[in-house]
């Protein structure tokens, strides 16, 4: 009887120990701290063009930050549509810097309040940001 008892005294204190070791291993900060990533900010994520005319060729540049700890690199960005066309750097920002997304709307053939968005996708943690444009168009 006195063998069951230390035969489950040492396995408990074997299998206890060895919990503890691993939860207190996970989740320090040293971790976090170590972890790399991008973080992409933009310091506004619409536009209103207000009222245009139709024909018009109108253009916003949305500016953004990388509030990351690596560097941040645009993978694509795409319109909702064909008549708004997403321009970048291809170029890494690096932690800390500033880069910027340019969007040129063409208004031919539009009339009224219109509505269009661009996907950005990158190498952030955010990976997928849309930014939008309205305009009203008139004729």
């Amino acid at each position: 009887m006195k063998t069951y008892f230390l035969s489950f005294l040492f396995l408990f204190l074997v299998f206890a120990c060895g919990g503890n070791q691993d939860r207190n291993s996970v989740g320090k900060p040293e971790d976090a701290l170590s972890e790399k990533y991008a973080e992409i900010q933009f310091d506004q994520e619409s536009h209103d063009f207000g009222k245009v005319n139709e024909g018009e060729h109108v253009g916003w540049y949305f500016y953004f930050t990388n509030k990351g700890n690596t560097d941040l690199l645009i993978v694509n960005a795409h319109a909702s549509c064909g008549c708004t066309v997403p321009e970048y750097d291809k170029k890494p920002v690096a932690p800390g810097e500033r880069g910027f997304v340019k969007v040129i709307f063409d208004t031919f053939g539009y009339s009224g309040i219109q509505y269009k968005s661009v996907s950005i996708e990158s190498n952030a943690k955010n990976n997928t940001v849309k930014l939008s444009l309205s305009a009203d168009i008139i004729n």
